[in-house]
């Protein structure tokens, strides 16, 4: 039996020894743990555990920086050896960032080991968590200790205020200074305490009717004139690398993935109903919440990748999947944002998602088109409602609605459909 639950009393030999794998990267850990169990107990710091068939695998430990501005500290994130390459670790990590956003926490940061860097890295990366410094000297003699944080941004914004977003947030408070502010673009530069701090050049995407070929078209000449040696475009829009080495895309799904609970708002649809099975639902929105049985554990290795017939030809990246469960639930249980949306045979999508997806080739092949080819969809951020919002419900706000089909929506109909269900968030 897997589960994921809070400290109980009887837990403290083993989180102790848990915590104290980490002793090689912190030599002082011993008397820190025994602080930290104290303050668990007397319910200052918050500590989830993460158990299997009784024995205690993993555990996070997250409390509030009493000199920081509304901000938490990931105190110690870790699983034990044993257990890696089961991916418990996503959902302990979602459900700690869950909990500090619940309670309107601005920001939530971790730091890790040098040499924990190739593994937590680009993890962290994954839950919207970005590098701010690199500290030598600071537990080790001629060792560093990585920073990272997450920004949580209570906020819908639209186009308009995009760009501001993004200076403020992704460069300004992350050392960048703004050498030349223009309406399409402007130059930045780190600062920094050596010779290369080199210029960079942030083209803002704005247009939906802009191709790659014309952006990049662009970005190449406005590198050559100003002088800069690295472009990062920002995009309101979904959009698709380049394959340029030092050009690099961000877009609106990452922005809301670095900010989130924030939302941009969509101009045409903002998402979509599509009906999920319910064992199939399970799995998808597993939310560590509820115990799974052994021959479930093997589903938390999967990342969210869902296969479907192609009958939604609107649907991008960065939208929001409704998830309605099919009977007896017959009601729209929680939500995924958008990843990736991949149209391809049977196999192909098997090859690529074997490791991401839940199902066997036998099962994605039901969902051929006439071409014999199965829309898959890669899902990132999910969260699950608060309340199941039922087929009356949902047909007041989505009129004619058939759980049978697909159905896009409105960024109103959304915010009406996440204010029935309890969304945690605003909207």
């Amino acid at each position: 039996m897997l589960c994921f639950r809070e400290f109980r009393k009887e837990d403290e030999k083993a989180v102790v020894s848990i915590v104290m794998e980490l002793e090689k990267f912190y030599p002082s850990i011993d008397k820190w743990v025994n602080k930290q169990i104290k303050k668990i107990i007397q319910k200052e710091v918050e500590c989830l555990i993460v158990e299997v068939d009784g024995e205690i695998a993993g555990c996070a430990i997250s409390g509030i920086e009493e000199k920081g501005i509304n901000t938490v500290k990931l105190k110690t994130f870790y699983i034990t050896e044993k257990y890696w390459g089961c991916s418990f670790g996503p959902y302990l990590l979602n459900r700690v960032v869950d909990f500090w956003i619940e309670k309107g926490i601005t920001k939530i940061f971790v730091t890790f080991a040098e040499e924990e860097v190739e593994l937590l890295l680009n993890y962290f990366k994954e839950y919207g968590f970005l590098l701010d410094g690199i500290f030598p000297y600071n537990y080790r003699k001629e060792k560093s200790e990585y920073y990272m944080s997450k920004l949580n941004l209570f906020d819908s914004l639209d186009k308009t205020q995009f760009k501001d977003l993004i200076l403020k947030y992704l460069f300004h408070l992350r050392g960048y200074k703004i050498l030349e502010d223009q309406e399409e673009y402007c130059i930045v530069q780190k600062y920094v305490y050596i010779k290369e701090a080199y210029r960079t050049l942030l083209f803002f995407n704005l247009n939906k009717n802009n191709t790659s070929t014309i952006i990049l078209k662009k970005i190449k000449e406005l590198m050559k004139d100003k002088n800069c040696s690295a472009s990062i475009v920002v995009s309101y829009y979904p959009l698709d690398s380049f394959g340029v080495p030092n050009i690099k895309v961000i877009d609106s799904y990452d922005v809301e993935s670095f900010f989130f609970p924030l939302n941009l708002k969509k101009e045409e649809f903002a998402g979509f109903i599509s009906t999920v099975q319910k064992n199939y639902a399970d799995r998808i929105l597993y939310d560590g919440k509820q115990t799974l049985l052994d021959a479930d554990k093997k589903s938390l290795r999967k990342e969210k990748v869902f296969y479907k017939y192609s009958n939604l030809p609107n649907a991008k990246r960065g939208q929001t999947f409704l998830f309605y469960e099919s009977s007896p639930t017959s009601g729209i249980i929680g939500e995924g944002k958008v990843k990736e949306i991949v149209l391809d045979s049977p196999q192909n999508l098997y090859n690529r998602f074997n490791a991401k997806g839940i199902l066997k080739l036998s099962e994605i092949e039901e969902y051929k088109n006439k071409k014999g080819q199965v829309m898959a969809i890669s899902i990132g951020k999910f969260v699950k409602y608060k309340k199941k919002i039922p087929l009356k419900k949902i047909r007041e706000i989505k009129k004619r609605f058939n759980p049978q089909g697909s159905w896009m929506l409105t960024e109103e109909e959304l915010n009406k459909i996440r204010k029935e269900g309890k969304y945690p968030y605003p909207c």
